[in-house]
């Protein structure tokens, strides 16, 4: 009934609502999930790609044919593989309806993170009920993709896990760039060679075009005399026509002509290393003279820089380059990684405000070497993991203020820095370095959906000989808090019980506390179990006497998801209230997106349909700020 049109007009809306969630939901949720982040665009090289249209072509028809899932493209570093396989992507991107996925796999060394890479770049966040692995192939078992894994050499032992995402669907290809081939069933391996350089002739060949084309982006008027073009091709001749190699040698047309670069160059190390072992790889035989040639023109400071900045792995931004390498503010940090940048040692990206610095790898290689004859190679990596576990450790309390969705893009970008420093930390078990760090970065795996990453390190942080009864405690508990947030309730209940039982002292009261509390939610889901109650209200006393926001909110929301389970909707919705007003005084969105969460599901349960709707809006607006997939398809759910 009702009695005037407004009133027919709101439940006519209503129904409408209630018909399209009900016949929709579950396909439009699954939409949502799937490409809310779609697949970024691929990378813009700064320059054109040259000699390689024969190339290009040979892969597009390699993709073109019905049987071709796996195509590797093959060849040794500095061959210009990165280079063909955007070429190729780019070009054939309209051939595939979801588009083309971009993973860049270079600063990635650990072959079980090849997944969880896949899955920040394809936008699949991990959720409860199922593994990451069957969350991508869910996800990928009807898109029509390319995926393209870039660098994929060091991972090559992750291979099955590529070959199993491609079992799970029909149509997804994969384009893998790798020094190493992959030796798995279906891959075609296609073998990158060097340009072609002038024959005795002297005709313009690729190797030629590219070193000219380059040499005028430092010199835009550029023409080459007959003597010049002479030079050039003998010049790519000795340079094998690896494109690295000419790029780097084209970078001293800045200051010397083609024939000086030759002369300088000379014969005798050529020579040598022409003679030398042939089992060495072609990099150490060809590219690594390239590079220790280009490095040998630098000044002092900047093969000092140079050397140094081969403990960042991935980028870095200009303040952790000028706090790890310029301990006495004796290097003029911004001049010489400019001069380094000009001579193709280093390079810049990210955008112009917050400018960003990264090495090629196969340059990297060369500059640990130099880093590691300079004797000081221990005293940067120290500066680097403190550098780092500094910024972590500031990033974690930042998580918990309004300054919140910085702090997790910025913790993204650095990232790979943030893994060295565990990972460095563990080959020299060291405990007490590697259990801060897990600390510091707890909250964002949880934030960042990055539950079994987290799981992976605590649990090789626990095994370490150096681990004691504290490290270990805090080692589980962590892994158990982003078990719970992955809905794995089994890990919960194993190795907490030496957690709950360490000294109460001021450092491991947050440790017990959060034990107390995981424990008692992995009972607490059992309808015999009445004790999760008090244990439950401890756990939380305690982590609000720590005072940090996020654990006191984690707390209560905790306490609000079991009161509801239990059947205590009041207790439920008090609970749930407090967590979101603690968040909306702080100004963050982890702790609100969650809280909002269930007012809206304890608004539901009573019928507030209004109530409901604002609350669920408000979990919607928090998780994608976060960016926070899983959150916001519950929360539209609720809706």
């Amino acid at each position: 009934p009702f009695s005037d049109a407004d009133e027919l007009r709101s439940l006519v809306a209503d129904d409408l609502a209630v018909l399209l969630t009900e016949r929709f939901s579950a396909s439009v949720l699954s939409v949502a999930a799937s490409r809310s982040r779609a697949p970024a665009p691929l990378p813009r090289p700064p320059t054109r790609l040259i000699g390689r249209d024969e190339e290009v072509a040979r892969v597009l028809d390699l993709l073109a044919e019905p049987e071709t899932r796996l195509v590797t493209i093959f060849g040794s570093g500095g061959m210009g593989k990165s280079r063909l396989a955007l070429a190729v992507a780019e070009r054939a991107k309209d051939r595939y309806a979801d588009g083309v996925g971009y993973v860049d796999l270079a600063p990635v060394s650990e072959p079980a993170l090849l997944l969880s890479t896949v899955a920040v770049t394809l936008g699949v966040q991990e959720g409860t009920g199922g593994s990451l692995r069957a969350q991508l192939r869910d996800r990928l078992a009807k898109e029509q993709m390319l995926m393209v894994l870039d660098n994929m050499e060091q991972l090559t032992d992750a291979a099955s896990d590529v070959s199993d995402l491609l079992a799970g669907t029909d149509v997804l290809q994969v384009l893998v760039t790798s020094r190493r081939i992959l030796d798995v069933r279906g891959e075609r391996v296609f073998a990158l060679e060097p340009l072609a350089v002038p024959a005795a002739d002297g005709a313009t060949t690729a190797a030629v075009e590219l070193f000219v084309e380059r040499a005028r982006g430092f010199r835009p008027d550029y023409q080459p005399s007959e003597d010049d073009m002479a030079a050039i091709a003998e010049l790519t001749r000795r340079l094998d026509g690896l494109p690295l190699a000419i790029e780097l040698a084209s970078a001293r047309l800045r200051l010397l002509s083609p024939r000086a670069v030759l002369e300088r160059m000379g014969h005798a190390r050529l020579d040598f290393l022409q003679e030398g072992p042939s089992d060495l790889p072609p990099r150490q035989r060809t590219l690594r003279d390239t590079i220790a040639w280009s490095h040998s023109l630098l000044p002092s400071d900047s093969r000092t820089l140079f050397a140094r900045l081969a403990v960042f792995v991935g980028s870095a931004d200009l303040e952790a380059i000028e706090d790890v390498t310029n301990p006495n503010g004796k290097l003029d940090t911004l001049d010489l990684l400019a001069d380094l940048v000009d001579q193709s040692l280093v390079r810049a990206t990210g955008e112009a405000a917050e400018p960003r610095f990264r090495m090629l790898e196969t340059i990297r290689e060369f500059a640990l070497e130099r880093l590691e004859a300079s004797g000081d190679a221990a005293a940067y990596r120290a500066r680097h993991s403190a550098h780092y576990l500094a910024l972590a450790e500031r990033g974690n309390a930042a998580l918990g203020t309004a300054h919140q969705v910085q702090w997790l893009a910025r913790l993204g970008r650095e990232n790979d820095n943030l893994r060295a420093v565990l990972r460095r930390a563990l080959r020299r078990d060291d405990a007490t370095t590697a259990v801060r760090m897990g600390r510091a970065l707890s909250s964002y795996w949880s934030m960042h959906s990055s539950y079994t990453e987290g799981r992976g390190w605590m649990n090789r942080i626990a095994a370490l000989p150096s681990a004691g009864p504290h490290d270990r405690a805090m080692a589980w508990t962590i892994g158990a808090i982003q078990a719970f947030l992955q809905g794995d309730f089994e890990q919960i209940e194993t190795g907490l019980d030496e957690a709950v039982g360490v000294a109460v002292e001021p450092l491991e009261r947050r440790i017990v506390a959060f034990a107390q509390l995981l424990r008692a939610l992995a009972s607490g889901v059992s309808p015999d179990e009445e004790r999760w109650h008090d244990t439950l209200t401890d756990a939380s006393r305690k982590l609000e006497a720590e005072g940090e926001p996020l654990a006191i909110g984690f707390g209560l929301v905790a306490r609000a998801v079991l009161s509801r389970v239990h059947g205590r909707p009041d207790e439920a919705q008090k609970l749930a209230q407090a967590a979101h007003d603690l968040s909306s005084r702080i100004g963050e969105s982890y702790v609100r997106m969650f809280a909002s969460a269930q007012l809206a599901r304890a608004a539901l349960d009573s019928g507030d349909a209004a109530s409901t709707r604002r609350h669920a809006v408000q979990a919607l607006l928090a998780a994608q700020r976060l960016g926070n997939v899983i959150a916001a398809s519950y929360a539209l759910a609720l809706w």
